[in-house]
């Protein structure tokens, strides 16, 4: 037991002195020029961006979009429905789908489910 204990203080000593030689390893003084370059490279490769040096081309595109959108709107009637059709639509929406009964039908469905 002794032995196998001196054998162990050995073997941490050996461990201690060769950490004591280590020595830095220098890299390549360019591996991070060429690291970067290689990214560059492969960004301009798979990206397709389209760069405007005129803001003012993209503020007229977005008002030239907003009034293609308020007049197909103006078009489609969307602004001319007063309260009557907009009603009259929901009751027709109503009538097709069953969802208007009359009252009667409201007061015998309650009774019949109490």
């Amino acid at each position: 037991m002794k032995n196998r204990k001196i054998n162990i203080d050995l073997e941490v000593q050996k461990t201690m002195e060769s950490i004591d030689q280590i020595q830095r390893v220098e890299g390549n003084p360019f591996l991070y020029t060429r690291l970067q370059e290689k990214l560059r490279q492969e960004a301009e490769g798979d990206v397709v961006t389209i760069h405007t040096r005129f803001p003012v081309l993209q503020v007229a595109m977005v008002v030239i979009l907003l009034f293609v959108n308020g007049f197909a709107l103006m078009e489609s009637g969307y602004f001319d429905e007063s309260t009557e059709t907009a009603t009259a639509n929901i009751d027709q929406f109503a009538d097709e789908y069953a969802l208007i009964a009359s009252e009667e039908e409201d007061l015998e469905y309650l009774s019949l489910n109490d």
